[in-house]
Parts: C-alpha cells; structure tokens; sequence
C-alpha cells in the first residue's frame, strides 16, 4: 500500500512517492540518504577517471 501523497516517475522509471516528513521513517530517510551518497561516490569516481583520461591525453599530445 503507498503512503499518502504525490507519485511521479523519476529519472530511471522508478515510482517515487512524496511524502510528508511526518510519514517518512527514520530508516526511510536513511537509506535515501545512502543512495544519494552512494550516487555521489560514483559521479565522483567518474568525473575522476575522465579528469585523469583527459590529462593523459594532454600529455601525450604535447
């Protein structure tokens, strides 16, 4: 059953569903915010690689 509220499809098709604070869980909120970081991580190491890619190829290129 979905808490009450607005429910939309986000970025990868998934149901979101928004809720009041009052009517999220702690662990709700937690595990939100370990999939934010978790995103964040990736994008990171990512950005990183193509920071590194890219000097390299500056390097090679000179």
């Amino acid at each position: 059953m979905l808490p009450k509220g607005m429910a939309s499809r986000g970025r990868h098709g998934v149901l979101l569903v928004r809720v009041s604070r009052g009517e999220m869980s702690l662990g709700v909120r937690i595990r939100g915010l370990v999939q934010a970081m978790q995103m964040q991580a990736h994008t990171q190491a990512a950005l990183q690689v193509q920071l590194e890619a890219q000097q390299a190829q500056e390097a090679t290129s000179k």
